[in-house]
């Protein structure tokens, strides 16, 4: 059942009254009249409707914040009276990139759901550029990305470590430079660490290439354009792309060199014909995290969760499958 803070929340989440309609199952009039009877019982508009997508006014950014409150305050008193009971039920919203969502999260999800049979799970694929305003707007209540959260509101629980290689098909560089410096799949499967020599190569040796480039809302684009930055050289860009997916797929078919994680080599499989770069001066590790909205009460499904995780992850690391996870 919603209330009518329920419905001003929405529009702040959709931006629009007919986005926010659809999400809560009612017409776009109904949603207004009930808005503009909540307006004419404070005396003051809660939204600036010369906007798009509707901005709060002072009264309306005033309301939200205590709506959020009451919110907060109603999740704590229902955690409260779950926590008398070990049996953890609700619902809990987690968002994350295509390699989160298709590679990551189903074998931990599979565990915790054997474990916990009564918490209903959803799962949005989420860009990461979206990820932050949906943790903000609480559309999501986690978060597994890259450890790149850039906003005061946002706190991440690292999970373990990954490293972007430069994926070039090996027509396009010398033999020389393919036995010398290139990791293949089966070594970059077993591990891009102190298992393994290090063979790092300045991204200057690639400067002939074309490149397979990424948006820059991408959290890897905008890593490694403070690499071409740094080696003073602007890439030939065969092909923009808006995921890593994309651009690795593309690496294979000989586009280009591509920057790309080792998780997502591990989990797409075998391929031939294509070697992998470790490059100086690469923001390395990365780290994949769990992130939340660290002003939003944390329930006891979401601390459990976040628990869970992290030890599933560890568990992994110490069975030798760091790189693997």
């Amino acid at each position: 059942m919603f209330t009518i803070s329920d419905y001003v929340l929405s529009v702040v989440a959709n931006g629009t009254i007919s986005q926010a309609a659809r999400q809560l199952h009612l017409s776009q009039p109904a949603l207004s009249v009930a808005i503009k009877k909540l307006e004419t019982q404070i005396g003051q508009p809660l939204f600036d409707r010369s906007t798009t997508p509707l901005t709060l006014t002072p009264a309306g950014e005033l309301y939200v914040a205590k709506a959020r409150q009451i919110t907060l305050l109603e999740q704590s008193f229902r955690d409260e009276l779950v926590n008398a009971d070990e049996h953890l039920t609700g619902s809990l919203t987690i968002g994350g990139a295509f390699i989160s969502v298709a590679y990551l999260l189903p074998p931990v999800l599979r565990q915790f759901h054997d474990r916990y049979p009564d918490v209903e799970l959803t799962l949005l694929e989420t860009p990461f550029p979206e990820l932050t305003r949906r943790l903000l707007d609480q559309q999501v209540d986690l978060g597994v990305d890259a450890d790149r959260f850039l906003h005061p509101k946002i706190d991440a629980v690292q999970l373990f470590e990954n490293h972007i290689l430069l994926a070039v098909p090996d027509e396009l560089v010398p033999q020389s430079v393919v036995t010398t410096f290139g990791y293949s799949y089966d070594e970059v499967l077993a591990g891009i660490d102190e298992r393994l020599p290090i063979r790092r190569l300045e991204l200057t040796s690639f400067a002939s290439l074309p490149f397979i480039l990424m948006l820059p809302a991408n959290e890897i684009s905008q890593r490694t354009a403070g690499m071409f930055a740094a080696a003073k050289f602007h890439p030939q860009v065969a092909m923009t792309v808006n995921q890593q997916m994309s651009a690795y797929e593309f690496a294979q078919q000989g586009w280009g060199a591509a920057f790309v994680t080792n998780t997502l080599i591990q989990y797409s499989g075998e391929v031939d014909g294509l070697h992998f770069y470790q490059v100086a001066g690469a923001d390395q590790p990365r780290y994949v995290a769990v992130a939340f909205n660290k002003q939003r009460y944390q329930s006891k499904l979401q601390r459990t969760f976040v628990e869970f995780l992290v030890q599933y992850y560890r568990h992994q690391i110490d069975d030798g499958a760091a790189g693997q996870a």
